[in-house]
């Protein structure tokens, strides 16, 4: 190849780069990037972390998809949450036009904008990022970056798990005895061990009536506890200490943990009308039980 057309080669890739990051800086201007990366908390630092639930499975646990038991043993994610974290990757990534076809040295060429590292719960509080934003999904019984954003960081919503004592099914006793016991056991719900036998109500019931179960409720002060299943929420911590923004989405369910993810990824905009980029806020939703994209704000 001439001299001539060495340069002429060189001079296409360069002004092919040229006009790409011109296109490039247009769709960061024009397509609110900047604001987005504000409202998160990741302007200067382009890297998030994304925390999810992990579900430790003993044998005999995890179903088939004959509804069987089998023997799988170890720990998985909730689907939905990977799902949902993927879509806060494709967010936050920042697409360009394809250059692999380009020749040279411009077939490698990558632009990154944001890194964003998917994690399930840390086994340790060192493990959480320290120097960058995350969102952590679900409640703090299977995900340590919840319980670290509920402890350390004084979220306003916490989890209370308590164990309750119920009436089984089959039973025909009469449940005003019943009733105070239920009483009784929301107001000291530490766990009953395994084995100790329950009491009889002066209506002789027999203990084998008897469930204990536990139930979830989101508490917030100055708020009757959140018991239905379909109530969720988001919730953002500014963290000046370690310049960092934490995002807390989660629900009772999956389906309100997912529809409370949803909601932060789609309306970030008017969040960010609302509060800024620098301020804590608390949004709780109720979803729809066969649509977490159907919400209404509860507070």
């Amino acid at each position: 190849m001439s001299y001539t057309g060495i340069a002429e080669n060189l001079l296409s890739d360069f002004i092919f780069l040229g006009i790409t990051l011109i296109v490039g800086f247009c769709i960061f201007r024009f397509t609110k990037r900047k604001k987005l990366l504000n409202f998160f908390g990741i302007n200067e630092s382009r890297r998030i972390a994304i925390y999810l639930s992990e579900l430790k499975l003993e044998q005999g646990d995890a179903a088939g998809i004959d509804g069987k038991p089998y023997s799988y043993t170890g720990s998985a994610v909730a689907f939905g949450e990977m799902q949902s974290a993927n879509k806060f990757r494709d967010l936050f990534n920042y697409f360009l036009p394809s250059l692999s076809d380009v020749p040279n040295f411009l077939s490698q060429l990558l632009i990154s904008d944001v890194h964003v590292q998917l994690h399930r719960s840390p086994v340790n509080i060192g493990e959480i990022e320290h120097s960058a934003s995350f969102i952590t999904f679900g409640s703090p019984v299977y995900n340590l970056a919840s319980k670290f954003v509920e402890s350390k960081l004084h979220s306003k919503a916490k989890f209370n798990n308590e164990n309750i004592v119920l009436l089984s099914p089959d039973s025909t006793t009469n449940g005003m005895g019943i009733l105070g016991l239920v009483e009784a056991t929301r107001k000291n719900p530490s766990p009953i061990p395994s084995g100790t036998p329950m009491p009889e109500s002066p209506f002789g019931s027999a203990p084998e009536h008897l469930q204990q179960v536990n139930q979830t409720s989101i508490n917030i002060e100055g708020v009757p506890p959140l018991h239905n299943s379909n109530y969720g929420f988001v919730e953002r911590i500014i963290d000046h200490e370690n310049k960092r923004t934490v995002f807390y989405v989660a629900g009772i369910s999956e389906l309100s943990t997912v529809g409370a993810a949803h909601f932060l990824k789609t309306q970030w905009e008017k969040l960010q009308q609302e509060f800024g980029n620098d301020k804590n806020f608390l949004i709780m939703l109720k979803f729809e039980s066969s649509d977490y994209s159907k919400w209404t704000k509860i507070f």
